[in-house]
C-alpha cells in the first residue's frame, strides 16, 4: 500500500509515517496543501491521510480540489474538531473516514487497512498473467507450483505493472512509486530492480516478460508464441 500523508505538525507527521513504514507501508509526506497537490498522484497512492488544519488552506478545501480533479483515492481526515457537524462536513466533502485527535496509533492503522482493502482501489489479492500469479499481500510470485519471493522494491514494481498488464507504465510513475518524493532514486536504480525482476522470471520459466519501451516506459505482457 502507498499512502500520502498531509500533516503540518512535524512531530505527528514523523510519528505516523515512521509507524506506517515499520508495517511495510510506503508513505510520502507533505506539510502544506500546495505541496500535497504537487505530490498526490491517483496512479501512485492508494490512500490519503489528510489533516484539516493546514497552514495554507483548510483540509476540506484541498479535498474539494482533489475530488473536482476526479481523484477518487480514499481519504481519511484527521482533525481536532470532534463536533457532529464537523464530521458531517468532512464526509459530505468527499472524505471516506474521519479520525479525531488525539487518537491511538492502533486505531489509525485499523482504519488505514480498512480503507486500503476496498476492492475498487487496490490490486486483487492474487493477480494472474500467463503462468504467473502475483500475491501482493505476501510479496511473492508463483510460476506453477514454484514460489519466488520479492524484495519490497521488486514487489512495488511488480504490483505497479500488474495493475496495467499489457499497458505502459511510465518511468516517472515507477520512480514515484518506488522512491516517492522523499527518497533517493534514479533511472539507473529502476533498471537494477527491473534486471533482478526479469532474472527471477526467466529463471523460473515464466511465460511473461517485462519490456522496456525506450523513452516511454515499461509493460508486462505474455510472451509471444513463436510459430514455425
Amino acid at each position: 500500500m502507498r499512502v500520502a500523508l498531509v500533516e503540518d505538525n512535524p512531530d505527528l507527521r514523523s510519528l505516523i509515517s515512521n509507524h506506517l513504514r515499520s508495517l511495510g507501508i510506503h508513505v510520502e509526506t507533505a506539510a502544506t496543501g500546495e505541496d500535497a497537490l504537487n505530490m498526490i498522484d491517483a496512479e501512485v497512492h492508494n490512500l490519503i491521510i489528510l489533516d484539516r488544519g493546514l497552514p495554507d488552506m483548510e483540509g476540506l478545501e484541498l479535498l474539494k480540489i482533489l475530488r473536482d480533479e476526479k481523484i477518487k483515492t480514499p481519504v481519511l481526515i484527521l482533525t481536532a474538531k470532534d463536533g457532529l457537524g464537523d464530521k458531517v462536513d468532512g464526509l459530505n466533502s468527499g472524505a471516506d473516514d474521519y479520525l479525531v485527535k488525539p487518537f491511538e496509533m492502533d486505531e489509525l492503522v485499523a482504519r488505514v487497512r480498512a480503507l486500503g482493502r476496498r476492492p475498487s482501489e487496490v490490486v486483487h489479492p492474487v493477480s494472474r498473467l500467463g503462468n504467473l500469479e502475483f500475491h501482493a499481500a505476501e510479496n511473492k510470485i508463483t510460476i506453477g507450483s514454484q514460489e519466488i519471493e520479492l524484495s519490497l522494491k521488486e514487489k512495488d514494481m511488480m504490483e505497479s505493472l500488474m495493475r496495467l498488464p499489457g499497458r505502459v507504465v511510465s518511468k516517472a510513475s515507477l520512480q514515484n512509486i518506488l522512491y516517492g518524493h522523499s527518497e533517493e532514486g534514479s533511472a539507473n536504480s529502476i533498471e537494477v530492480i527491473l534486471h533482478r525482476l526479469r532474472k527471477k522470471l526467466m529463471q523460473s520459466d515464466a511465460n511473461v516478460e517485462v519490456r522496456n519501451l525506450r523513452g516511454i516506459g515499461y509493460l508486462i505482457k505474455e510472451k509471444e508464441v513463436k510459430t514455425k
